[in-house]
């Protein structure tokens, strides 16, 4: 019976095959399985290539910059040395590490952790190919609801899988081996996980996770054409790594899956030994590659492509093709200089010589402190008393005794205030490659400043962060895939789902065309100015008589709960049946009658504004007469004063020509008359 479930297996496959073929899709091509004659000529090959890279002057480049970067990161401090190369006798100066590049590296990976796992919803989308319902009338669209709950679902499996083996810690992992070391690996390999039930028992979870490495293990490919420029890996990888020899035994023993050879593992002695960080150890190191492996030969080439190989000390273990069209491994890095170069560069690779600077200069300015606020004597050393004493014991209060005028003198020191403008210098130009722009404090800055800051501190990470999205698309592409292959029965808990039950998938429920994107960054870019400009609208809409009643409260509420990292602000936020159609009427009667009260109210002051015109002006017509009336008063009084004070005036004027000619008059005649009379 299992024979024929076998054929019956194989027959189906086959079908699988004809349908691809049929559609276009090209199927995976089968490789052939490796001979023993082959195994040492794989394993010489495979040395051979590894030897290359790491004798490669771009690895030996790296591996120095590297070295230095791991003592700036871990704050070691470094080995002063005189100018002709002798090292430095360190008893009294400051040999002490600055932490710039350590405080960068915690920053930014927080910061980049952040951005690519936003807590308020899902960093990535899943779309779900669902293909379209027949009809008499032709195909039909799927139904929205429908959509969107196939890629809820698919979403909610693949993000269980992230939270229950730890994803956002191994991708921060690698985020510092990128900001040390400018590039990281990863492995995307099935791990496994023991879960309890029920308090005594337990089950195995297994999923496809990045498994991070070492740069210092890792050979990437040299070829020129693999830049990096695609979302999967192109090239070729060595790793190397060690571990205790009862693992591996356990490992080779234990495998289910095809590709080891037991016999291989045998030839391995107990008792030999490999040279680890300068050490011999009883560990096993373990060679694993991925890639293509083409050897020519005379008698035939031996070609297997897209291939996993593992090697135990030197000896092959396992040959087998990888379970995806391209090697399972992600290699990426922040910036690449040089085409032919292999390996990546960082902020902080690059500003590694500034870190060592500043922290020459930090030493160098405590040094000075010292010798200014203990500066050294000269002394007499012919006086007797200085040379018993081994010279002048310099303390608050001390007292020395002296029998010459001058028996000792303070040597002048530099001023180490140079020291210290140079290191200021050094750690502003740090911060600012670094993309951690130095702030103002908050009592001189405005809002708008901080505000600035922080976006270009935000859009600066962004630049570093769209090479992390690459891989993570690239990552769930392969998540998917092997969990397509191999996932048994898992449970996970759909929040978008009506239900509150939980779900439990097989390999079998899976879809089969997916599409994935990630929107962590495009998401937080944005959220700020989103959140600031749905504040300023809400806030002038509320203000506004004619928008208030269309204004869903409900629904704002929610959203600003949201944006304030509230989980299930549903909670809080009392929800009504707006679903309810005759409510929807009532809704939008209540709007029109308070849009015609609104109008109405409209017209009435525009016609009481009229009405008052009109009366000011009339107001001002009359007050304009009656102040022409008054003026004309005014001045035909003051003239009528004018004629009847002339008047007067005249006849006094005639009354006293009148006696002036009656009083000259007698006297005229008083001189005509004779004396006596």
């Amino acid at each position: 019976m299992a024979e024929n479930e076998d054929k019956r297996e194989d027959e189906d496959e086959e079908e699988d095959d004809q349908a691809k073929q049929s559609d276009g899709v090209k199927p995976l091509p089968k490789s052939k399985k490796i001979q023993k004659k082959d195994w040492e000529k794989v394993s010489k090959w495979l040395k051979e290539e590894l030897s290359r890279r790491k004798e490669s002057p771009f690895r030996k480049s790296a591996e120095d910059k590297w070295k230095e970067v791991d003592r700036q990161i871990q704050m070691n401090a470094m080995v002063r040395l005189n100018r002709d190369g002798s090292q430095v006798d360190t008893g009294w100066h400051n040999i002490f590490e600055l932490g710039e590049l350590s405080k960068a590296s915690e920053e930014i990976s927080s910061d980049i952790r952040r951005i690519v796992f936003p807590e308020n919803r899902a960093w990535f989308d899943a779309h779900v190919e669902i293909p379209p319902m027949m009809t008499p009338n032709g195909p039909q669209k799927v139904p929205q609801k429908l959509q969107e709950k196939a890629d809820g679902r698919l979403r909610a499996l693949m993000m269980q899988q992230h939270s229950d083996f730890g994803l956002n810690d191994r991708v921060e992992l690698l985020v510092k081996e990128a900001l040390h070391h400018g590039s990281f690996v990863a492995e995307i390999e099935t791990v496994e996980l023991q879960m309890v039930v029920d308090g005594t028992k337990t089950k195995t979870l297994k999923a496809a996770m990045p498994v991070p490495h070492s740069m210092w293990n890792c050979y990437p490919d040299h070829s020129t054409s693999v830049i990096g420029a695609s979302m999967f890996y192109e090239g070729t990888m060595f790793v190397e790594r060690y571990l205790p020899r009862y693992l591996c035994e356990r490992m080779v023993k234990d495998a289910k899956e095809d590709g080891w050879m037991p016999s291989q593992w045998k030839k391995i002695p107990k008792d030999e030994n490999v040279i680890r960080d300068d050490q011999r150890t009883r560990d096993v190191k373990i060679t694993t590659y991925w890639g293509d492996i083409n050897i020519e030969r005379d008698d035939g080439d031996l070609y297997f492509p897209n291939h996993k190989v593992i090697m135990m000390n030197g000896t092959l273990v396992y040959m087998a093709p990888n379970k995806t069209p391209w090697p399972p491994v992600i290699y990426r890095g922040y910036e690449r200089l040089d085409v032919r170069d292999p390996y990546y560069t960082s902020p902080i690779i690059k500003m590694s010589p500034m870190q060592k600077l500043s922290s020459m200069l930090a030493n160098k300015y405590m040094d000075g402190v010292e010798l200014v606020l203990e500066p050294p004597i000269v002394y007499d050393g012919n006086d007797p008393d200085f040379v018993l004493n081994d010279g002048p014991i310099i303390a608050p209060g001390s007292k020395v005794s002296s029998k010459g005028a001058v028996a000792f003198k303070e040597v002048k020191i530099g001023d180490p205030k140079v020291a210290l403008e140079g290191l200021q210098l050094c750690l502003a130009e740090m911060k600012d490659k670094l993309g951690r722009p130095s702030k103002k404090p908050l009592n001189r800055a405005t809002v708008e400043e901080v505000e600035k800051a922080d976006r270009d501190e935000e859009i600066s990470l962004i630049n570093f962060i769209a090479k992390m999205e690459v891989a993570l698309r690239s990552y769930l592409y392969m998540q998917h895939m092997i969990n397509v292959q191999e996932m048994d029965a898992y449970s996970f808990y759909d929040p978008e789902a009506d239900d509150d039950d939980f779900i439990r998938w097989t390999k079998n429920d899976l879809p089969k065309e997916v599409h994935f994107e990630v929107v962590g960054a495009r998401g937080v870019l944005g959220e700020r100015q989103r959140s600031t400009m749905m504040t300023s609208v809400t806030a002038f809409a509320s203000s506004n008589p004619l928008f208030q009643p269309l204004l869903e409260t409900q629904e704002l509420l929610v959203q600003m709960y949201q944006d304030a990292g509230v989980k299930n602000p549903e909670r809080f936020v009392k929800r009504a049946n707006v679903g309810d159609p005759a409510q929807l009427v009532v809704k939008l009667q209540q709007s029109q009658q308070i849009i015609q009260k609104l109008g109405q109210a409209l017209k009435d002051e525009k016609s009481k504004s009229q009405v008052k015109l009109t009366q000011i002006q009339s107001n001002e017509k009359t007050k304009m007469a009656k102040l022409q009336t008054d003026h004309q008063d005014r001045v035909t009084k003051m003239r009528m004063d004018f004629e009847l004070k002339m008047r007067e005036l005249g006849e006094k004027m005639d009354s006293q020509m009148r006696d002036l000619r009656h009083e000259m008059s007698m006297k005229a005649i008083d001189r005509m008359q004779p004396p006596g009379v």
